[in-house]
């Protein structure tokens, strides 16, 4: 057998090979289509502790979106349809939709990350990992810290553009304590005043910490840093009232 005739019955090898394949696809397909949908399974992507919304409400929205779709077929559950209405709740960052050969309908949902919490009144937000606003939801609470204080609201929380340098300040510093464990641990909240200047109100001790504004925040953290593992054996940490991060080289601490 020469080269040239192992080449043409290789090439209808796999020809019918492939045809193969797109007829059982089809008539997998078509046969699943039909199918009456038998369940709906969800599966969440996000940190256990953060979570703003269960699987159990994202079955709900499902059936919110298509009320009978315990009798419905496969073929009226449009996909992209159903992505999109998911995709438009607020603690949902991706959704990807599928249905399954045993006639289940798949929704995989990436969540939104909080990472901190704006307390205001009459008016409260999460602060996402991408710096997005969200609303506020309170079916769960995540372990996040917490800010208060003058901090300025856009009314659109899609609208990245209104976002003021307070809010800005706010998922920088943010951002810095969720990647250093200890200080996620130490502070608990975050109080801007009139002034724009912010202060930090930590788990152990009496004292406050006033950063001033956020602009070289990691070396105030590093000042702090000093003062807690020196100064404090000696002082212990309840002998200040405030301690003043605020000025370049130096750290001034007021008593009680």
């Amino acid at each position: 057998m020469n080269k040239q005739t192992r080449r043409y019955k290789a090439l209808i090898f796999w020809a019918v090979i492939i045809l193969y394949l797109v007829f059982s696809y089809g008539s997998f397909g078509k046969e699943t289509e039909q199918k009456v949908v038998s369940g709906i399974e969800v599966r969440t992507v996000v940190d256990s502790d953060k979570s703003l919304i269960s699987p159990d409400d994202i079955t709900r929205k499902v059936r919110q979106f298509y009320p009978g779709i315990d009798t419905m077929q496969l073929r009226s559950v449009e996909l992209d349809q159903l992505e999109h209405f998911l995709a438009g709740q607020p603690a949902i960052k991706r959704v990807d939709a599928y249905k399954t050969y045993a006639g289940k309908v798949m929704v995989e949902v990436e969540q939104r990350t909080p990472i901190l919490r704006i307390i205001k009144s009459g008016r409260n937000a999460y602060l996402d990992e991408s710096g997005k606003l969200m609303p506020f939801s309170g079916n769960y609470t995540p372990h996040v810290p917490v800010a208060t204080g003058f901090i300025p609201l856009p009314d659109d929380f899609a609208d990245t553009s209104k976002y003021s340098i307070v809010l800005t300040g706010l998922f920088e510093l943010s951002n810095f304590l969720r990647e250093n464990p200890v200080w996620e641990a130490q502070i608990e909240q975050i109080y801007v005043d009139r002034k724009q200047e912010f202060y930090l109100i930590p788990r152990v001790g009496r004292h406050h910490i006033l950063l001033g504004e956020i602009d070289d925040y990691e070396t105030k953290f590093k000042k702090l840093e000093a003062l807690y593992t020196q100064a404090f054996r000696e002082t212990g940490w309840n002998t200040y009232r405030l301690i003043n991060l605020k000025y370049k080289n130096q750290v001034v601490c007021t008593k009680y």
